[in-house]
């Protein structure tokens, strides 16, 4: 059976629809391996370390790790040997009770052995007693994020670094030994910087896959399996090791002393976590360190804080249960039987070319295009993610930064858009506070009104009456609008007065004096026509009505006329007068 493997090389990533640029992964991000571009962050793993801190900090959950639980339920479908190797914090994320009940849930998904990482645990502090101190190194290199920072960031340091691979390696190292090489091994535990340990190439075929405790419980969850319902039953191997309490800040000097050694003469082991404290070892070592053996893990508290873990216990109480555990172990268990195994491993410079200078006239180039010209524009406020304005210069010459990044210049930069935006609008706008004295004005405010620059500080009753404004203050009107005409200034307006804030007031005119103007022009010309329209059709009608008159009297005037012609005609007939006639006729036609 084919089993799906995950990309190489991609171990953490950024879900864009949820980044919010809101540059809290670089302001955490130990190493500033978070890039933005184009507002969305990303993870240069040329530069990360794996720390986990973007993924635990971000509040958008936008970033998450290489998930492997199909990787091993595909290898445990596929009827392989499949060993468990668990890393020692489990204990801090179980009660007294659920800790034996642990390893029949493993069985239950289907793991065949399930072992603890806390035997590889005194493998290693055996074998880092032997050499550290003697010119073969004095940091452990147990944590992942540690070494991929010093192969990154102080490739200077890898000297001392003790060449001695951590407890996931080494229990690796004793699966295959005592069950063969074809055997498969998940490490479980809190760590995301695992998952890029394992695909060492030193490391090749020890490690063949990674799952986190947010994984392995999720998947337990998925598989409705219930600690609480299941039988006790032991871990495979199980002996006491001094191993168990490996994942605690101290976790190595504790193991040193149950294997009986402090590591030669005068030998003394410092622990530390956190990244803050890993850099103050590394000056320690610097400087000096003697038969010193320096113990950084990244994580503050140990490995019961890794960005693994998804647990509602708070870290102390991981640790209490931790430490009970180990007491448990040490009290009932039986001593382990060392085997003979080869722990060593090498270092390498990966530094590459990320950690390049710039010139001051590069530095200096980027910082003027965010107005910083002097050392004073310098706030340094590390509202970008970086702790200077000049680092964040170099980030943007390395190309992980972009100049809008600059909060307090992109503010300032809108605020000027607003100002422009505010003084060319032909709206007049007034600010005031709560007394009503005037904050700012624009300039068609001051236009409109006739006031000055000088009104700023005065009483709005200088400029208008305030009563409209008193409503907004008092809470009668959560917002006004209202036609508002001031004679004073020959101006109408349409108003709108609202709260900005708790505050302050604001009042917006929209001049419409032209609007007014013109519509009383055009009501004045309308009713012009109007009368002249009704004048000229009281003329048509008094016309129509004359031409009756005239046209009625000459009708009646006519047939008169032709009713004594017709009698005349008809006497002209009788008689045969035709000269009468034709005097007649023309006497009539005459008038």
């Amino acid at each position: 059976m084919m089993i799906n493997t995950m990309p190489e090389n991609n171990y953490i990533f950024t879900n864009k629809a949820k980044c919010q640029d809101c540059y809290r992964c670089v302001r955490v991000c130990p190493v500033k391996a978070v890039g933005v571009k184009d507002g969305q962050a990303y993870v240069d793993e040329k530069r990360c370390i794996f720390c986990g801190k973007c993924i635990v900090e971000c509040p958008q959950q936008a970033k998450y790790y290489r998930k492997d639980t199909n990787k091993v339920k595909e290898l445990i479908a596929a009827d392989y040997d499949v060993v468990a190797a668990v890393a020692p914090s489990f204990a801090g994320l179980l009660d007294r009770k659920m800790v034996k009940r642990f390893p029949s849930a493993m069985r239950l998904l289907g793991f065949s052995l399930v072992v603890e990482v806390a035997e590889g645990a005194r493998y290693v502090t055996d074998e880092t007693l032997k050499i550290a101190g003697k010119g073969r190194g004095n940091i452990s290199t147990s944590c992942p994020a540690v070494v991929e920072y010093a192969e990154k960031y102080r490739p200077d340091l890898l000297e001392t670094l003790i060449p001695v691979p951590s407890p996931m390696i080494a229990q690796a190292k004793l699966i295959k030994r005592r069950r063969g090489p074809d055997s498969k091994t998940v490490f479980i535990g809190p760590c995301v910087a695992k998952k890029r340990e394992a695909d060492f190439p030193e490391h090749e075929g020890l490690i063949d896959a990674v799952l986190t405790f947010e994984e392995l419980f999720n998947w337990l969850k998925e598989s409705e399996i219930e600690l609480s319902n299941l039988e006790e039953s032991g871990f495979d191997w199980a002996k006491y090791t001094g191993g168990e309490s490996f994942c605690l800040s101290g976790g190595l000097e504790e193991a040193a002393g149950v294997c009986g050694s402090s590591g030669g003469p005068g030998a003394q082991i410092l622990c530390m976590s956190s990244y803050e404290r890993m850099l103050e070892a590394f000056n320690i070592v610097d400087e000096g360190a003697g038969n010193l053996i320096v113990e950084p893990l990244i994580c503050s508290m140990g490995c019961i804080n890794g960005p693994g873990i998804n647990s509602e216990i708070n870290v102390l109480r991981r640790r209490l249960n931790v430490q009970a555990y180990s007491k448990e172990k040490k009290e009932t268990g039986e001593p382990i039987v060392e085997e003979q195994i080869q722990l060593v491993t090498s270092f390498r410079d990966k530094s590459g070319n990320f950690l390049r200078e710039f010139d001051e006239e590069q530095i200096r180039e980027v910082m003027n295009q965010t107005g910083k010209y002097t050392k004073e524009d310098e706030l340094n406020c590390g509202a970008c993610g970086y702790l200077s304005c000049r680092d964040k210069a170099k980030a943007v010459l390395s190309g992980m930064a972009e100049i809008k990044m600059c909060i307090p210049y992109m503010r300032r930069f809108a605020e000027r858009k607003a100002d422009e935006i505010i003084d060319k609008t032909p709206n007049g706008i007034i600010v005031l506070d709560r007394s009503l004295q005037i904050i700012s004005v624009n300039e068609s405010f001051m236009r409109m009104f006739m006031c000055t620059g000088s009104s700023v500080g005065k009483h709005l009753s200088t400029i208008m009456d305030p009563d409209l404004f008193e409503k907004v203050v008092s809470g009668a009107s959560e917002l006004i609008e209202e036609r508002m005409n001031f004679a004073k200034y020959s101006l109408s307006t349409e108003a709108k007065i609202f709260k900005m804030s708790e505050n302050s007031i604001a009042g917006i005119f929209v001049d419409i004096t032209k609007v007014e103007t013109d519509k009383k022009q055009l009501d004045t010309l309308r009713g012009e026509t109007l009368k002249k329209a009704e004048e000229l059709l009281e003329h048509q009608v008094k016309t129509a009505q004359f031409l009756a008159k005239i046209l009625g009297e000459g009708t009646a005037k006519s047939e008169a006329l032709l009713d004594n012609l017709m009698k005349l005609t008809e006497d002209d007939t009788r008689k045969g007068s035709s000269n009468k006639s034709k005097w007649l006729w023309d006497i009539y036609t005459s008038k």
